[in-house]
């Protein structure tokens, strides 16, 4: 019983034995220490052990998986002894002989990329018939006159033979036998030539005339590349400078020279009185400051930026440590003066209060409640000087007063009445400012027969200044009452528990049903919006349509 190692030689893995392991492994070190030394004895042991790869290879078979020691034995001998061939004097001719005396020559076709003017399939031939290689060449050239005869086998076999590029591949091309000492040859052979073509390249002058274009090539290429650079930068530069002055412009003239701002949303264009909206908030010496602090924090790094696009198109020198500092210093006082600002406004909003107003009311329990809004009037009013999405500021007799959106939720109650519940919330410098505030909020709202009309906006006067007065609206229904949201609720902040989890807008514009869990689409109802019993139809509900739906419940 023999133990059996694993090994990889060149790429392959071969089972074998383990005194041919041995065999072998010495046999490698010698070759490996004799070339060792040599700057071309890596590559020719690595075509060493790359032959005795195949070697090896040609020795299994389906009916043998395990190299012996006999297969060893028999490589080495092709391959030659390292020992015979240490004396450099002998004869090439002797060493050859003694190395392939149990080695078949066997050739194979290659391309050979030494000799080549095209792709060196005409070479490889001439190597492996023996034949001159102009004789290939010519053949080559009178085929192409028989429709082209000979391109057509000359891109085949440049397509399907393979390029000799290891020095094994070239002995084999050549048909001579793959020894060590052919193997040491052909590498230094390749080296000598190589040598060789390298010193007349520098002896014949083109070494130096290819530095100084390859130099003048660089250079070119460099100079290209700054120029990009420069021309680059110069762009860059004018970009900054027309964006900086633009916006310069642009703050400083709204701030300073405009109160307008206009704005743009979805629902048209929009104003907006800077001034205006900061007086509601605090007229008092903190708007300087807070003036000011926008101007430092906004205006000063676009004077930087203005700076550096002017330096990028004009290249002038500045003390430019001095001007980042100054700016640096400047731009956080301005940072301190809107923190400050914001520190003492925030004294305004410590304390919060809260106001609720509640009433019940009688209704028919079989007529369907229209819930809708009423738009304030703002047609005689002298100047509106904000409005944003859900904020108003208007001026009617010299008196500014400030309209925001309620929050609307509907909810079911157990109790027999419909009941609507005011919460007014603010916030004050103390407990009684902040209920003075909270008590500050107007807001109309009645029920006639069926219908329960809301503002579209709550109010208070622009003097008791803006502390986050909020007004949320909650409307208790009955159980089994019928209901009916109209759409010019849909832009409104509003919360409806239903049963269907459909999102608050949905139940917009529909006929719904109170039941415990909140409104419903109910059985009796289709999911189509609005058919039932009722007469609103899907168009929005206008004043004209209540007016009539008002005289119709009278004369009921």
């Amino acid at each position: 019983m023999k133990k059996t190692l694993r090994v990889n030689i060149s790429g392959t893995i071969f089972n074998i034995d383990e005194d041919a392991y041995y065999k072998l492994k010495d046999y490698l070190d010698v070759i490996e220490s004799r070339y060792s030394n040599s700057p071309e004895g890596l590559e020719v042991f690595s075509d060493i052990e790359s032959r005795i790869a195949e070697l090896l290879s040609e020795k299994i078979s389906n009916l043998k998986t395990v190299i012996n020691l006999n297969d060893v034995e028999e490589v080495i001998n092709t391959m030659g002894m390292p020992d015979d061939f240490e004396n450099e004097e002998d004869s090439q001719e002797k060493k050859a002989s003694y190395f392939s005396s149990s080695s078949t020559n066997k050739r194979r076709m290659y391309r050979n990329e030494d000799e080549k003017y095209i792709a060196g399939v005409s070479s490889g031939i001439s190597h492996y018939f023996g034949i001159n290689v102009l004789i290939i060449r010519a053949l080559f050239v009178i085929s192409l006159f028989f429709a082209g005869t000979g391109l057509i086998i000359y891109l085949i076999l440049w397509i399907a033979l393979p390029l000799a590029v290891t020095p094994s591949q070239k002995l084999e091309m050549k048909g001579e036998p793959i020894t060590i000492s052919n193997i040491e040859s052909s590498i230094n052979e390749e080296f000598r030539n190589v040598k060789q073509n390298f010193e007349r390249f520098k002896d014949s002058g083109k070494l130096d005339d290819l530095k100084t274009n390859l130099n003048r090539f660089i250079s070119g290429i460099g100079s290209v590349f700054v120029t990009i650079i420069k021309v680059a930068l110069i762009l860059l530069g004018v970009i900054l400078v027309i964006s900086a002055i633009s916006a310069i412009f642009g703050l400083t003239g709204g701030l300073f020279f405009a109160d307008t701002i206009v704005s743009i949303s979805s629902e048209g264009m929009r104003t907006l009185n800077h001034r205006e909206l900061i007086n509601i908030v605090d007229d008092s010496s903190n708007k300087y400051f807070i003036y000011i602090g926008l101007i430092l924090t906004m205006v000063l790094p676009l004077i930087l930026i203005l700076f550096f696009g002017l330096k990028l198109i004009f290249k002038f020198r500045s003390n430019n440590k001095i001007i980042f500092l100054s700016a640096l210093g400047l731009w956080l006082v301005g940072t301190f003066m809107l923190a400050g600002s914001a520190f003492s406004i925030s004294n305004y909003f410590k304390q919060r209060a809260e106001i609720k107003e509640k009433a019940k009311l009688e209704y028919s329990k079989n007529n369907t409640l229209l819930i809708t809004l009423k738009d304030v009037d703002l047609e005689n009013v002298d100047d509106i000087l904000v409005n944003i999405d859900g904020v108003i500021v208007y001026e009617k007799n010299k008196q500014k007063t400030v309209l925001l959106q309620p929050f609307f939720e509907i909810v079911p109650t157990s109790d027999n009445q419909i009941s609507v519940e005011l919460t007014k919330q603010a916030r004050g410098s103390s407990k009684k400012n902040a209920f003075q505030n909270a008590s500050s909020i107007n807001f109309n709202w009645n029920l006639s027969d069926t219908v329960l009309t809301f503002d579209n906006f709550f109010n208070f006067l622009a003097k008791n200044k803006w502390r986050n007065q909020e007004l949320k609206i909650t409307i208790k229904i009955p159980i089994g009452k019928k209901v009916f949201i109209s759409e010019s609720l849909n832009n409104m902040h509003i919360s409806v528990k239903n049963t269907e989890y459909y999102w608050d807008y949905e139940v917009i514009d529909r006929e719904l049903i109170m039941t415990e869990e909140g409104l419903s689409i109910g059985s009796q109802f289709p999911n189509s919006k609005n058919q039932s019993d009722t007469t609103f139809k899907k168009e929005e509900v206008t004043d004209d349509m209540l007016n009539d739906l008002e005289k119709e419940l009278k004369q009921k």
